[in-house]
């Protein structure tokens, strides 16, 4: 299922995991990076799972998963 951005990171914000295809989803990097800091800051530590992120530059992985503080996983 498609979401956007903002439901994204309200959802994370929430404490609600999220499980995100980027073959089905696009997304900007800053998206990326604001939904896992919304995860971070939730203090309920939920997992956000980046699936199918083989296109997505190595600088962006460390700066999402700098961002998540531990919520992120990246799924290639």
């Amino acid at each position: 299922m498609t979401m956007f951005p903002q439901t994204m990171i309200d959802t994370a914000r929430a404490g609600g995991g999220l499980d995100i295809d980027l073959s089905k989803q696009v997304m900007f990097p800053q998206t990326m990076i604001d939904v896992a800091a919304a995860a971070a800051a939730s203090g309920k530590k939920p997992t956000i799972t980046f699936r199918n992120c083989k296109s997505v530059w190595p600088q962006t992985r460390i700066d999402v998963a700098r961002a998540g503080q531990g919520c992120v996983v990246f799924v290639d």
